[in-house]
């Protein structure tokens, strides 16, 4: 049952702030989960910082090159970018395609992730 592994990958994103005391956020984190573009959105956004990296990476094989270490902290940062970013982009997809039964299982569970 793929929509209930991707609900519960969600519901571990308890880190996204909508929970303020006083105030129930579910229908919007609800809302916000269930619109793809958001998704794409954000892998954007990790692409767009990933791309920052990419100079370092080729100074680093220049130097490698030339018998220099190779520097794993802009290699392991670069694809940890990457992978979020498409994770996201397949969040995006399978969202778009399976709107309705992802809606279905986060209106039944009706609760904020616990953090």
């Amino acid at each position: 049952m793929q929509s209930a592994r991707l609900v519960a990958a969600i519901a571990e994103l308890g880190s996204l702030g909508f929970s303020m005391a006083g105030k129930d956020h579910t229908d919007e984190f609800i809302s916000k989960t269930l619109d793809y573009t958001l998704w794409i959105e954000k892998a954007e956004h990790l692409l767009e910082v990933a791309s920052f990296i990419e100079p370092r990476i080729r100074e680093m094989w220049t130097e490698v090159q030339k018998g220099g270490i190779i520097k794993e902290h802009y290699i392991t940062t670069y694809f940890m970018l990457v992978s979020y970013a498409l994770e996201n982009l397949l969040k995006a997809l399978y969202i778009k395609l399976n709107k309705d039964s992802v809606k279905r299982e986060l209106e039944a569970k009706k609760q904020l992730p616990k953090a």
